[in-house]
């Protein structure tokens, strides 16, 4: 295709004999490329390394700040959090964590750098009901909290893909992403909103709200300007998508609605979107690890 590189093309083929081809253009609205992609890669590698820490009284709050170039020896990063374990007070810690507007950023903590980047850990105590349970150690990882326009971004990655490949027909777009359904639906057929009527009138003490929310005309499928993007037959959105988890997977495809396409035979089978009379229902299937049970992933 010219200077064009789809990720995968599949070749279904029926019990007649006859076969469609579809294009899969597979896309992640959270990593970018260049740096930034090989420093959050790092990254999750760190956390794993962190994650090799035994620790069944405690979790580790993480936050990080930073990009980290490379991945760090193991045992200099693991270093300052094992000494945090073996010096900490379950019975101080566990009361500490009781109190109310108790806040782990406040807590003791240890801290590793590694050029430019840095990452700071707290302990949670882990109630001795729930201690042996099998879980990470670290439980949480934040980078710190910000208003991130997830529909609006997801929303352009889609249209790159269709864009780049618009004169191709049976076009997929394999979307990895961490949205609930109701906002993936917003993401392909229009933004929630309320309106609010105000009255600028002195005995009036407060303003009405609509109780039913309408649906802007700015999805993906469809905006003012009618039906959109009409080569993409359908978005399978993937979340939990790790290298040690893919166990855990899960998926939902949704197909375009404004299209006559046969769509492939796993659309139906794995969790996926079906419509009926303007409603969306989600129809619950297999998780995709079903179909690496004959594959070996190295």
């Amino acid at each position: 295709m010219s200077n064009r590189t789809p990720d995968f093309r599949a070749i279904e083929k029926s019990a007649d004999g006859s076969t469609i081809s579809y294009l899969i253009e597979a896309t992640d609205i959270d990593l970018e490329r260049g740096t930034e992609l090989e420093g959050q890669w790092a990254e999750l590698s760190a956390i794993d390394a962190l994650n090799e820490i035994s620790s069944p009284k405690y979790h580790l709050f993480l936050w990080t700040t930073g990009v980290l170039k490379s991945s760090p020896p193991k045992s200099d990063l693991k270093l300052p959090f094992e000494r945090l374990v073996a010096e900490a007070d379950f019975e101080t810690l566990l009361l500490a964590s009781q109190r109310e507007n108790y806040n782990f950023h406040e807590a003791v903590s240890a801290t590793f750098t590694s050029g430019g980047w840095t990452a700071k850990g707290a302990l949670i105590p882990v109630l001795p009901e729930h201690q042996g349970d099998t879980a990470d150690f670290v439980c949480i990882w934040s980078k710190g909290a910000a208003h991130i326009d997830d529909i609006g971004r997801t929303r352009d990655r889609l249209y790159v893909k269709a864009k780049r490949y618009r004169k191709v027909e049976h076009l997929i777009v394999a979307l990895r992403c961490d949205h609930s359904n109701p906002r993936l639906e917003e993401v392909l057929f229009g933004t929630q909103a309320v309106d609010f009527y105000i009255y600028d009138k002195p005995d009036t003490v407060s303003s009405l709200m609509d109780p039913h929310p309408r649906q802007r005309l700015d999805g993906f499928w469809c905006n003012s300007k009618g039906p959109q993007n009409q080569n993409v037959i359908g978005v399978v959105a993937f979340w939990g998508v790790h290298p040690w988890s893919l166990g855990d997977t899960g998926a939902i495809f949704f197909p375009n609605p404004y299209v006559d396409t046969r769509m492939p035979s796993w659309a139906t089978e794995i969790t996926h979107a079906e419509y009926s009379n303007g409603e969306i229902e989600i129809v619950r299937g297999l998780p995709p690890n079903t179909f690496l049970m004959d594959c070996e992933v190295d």
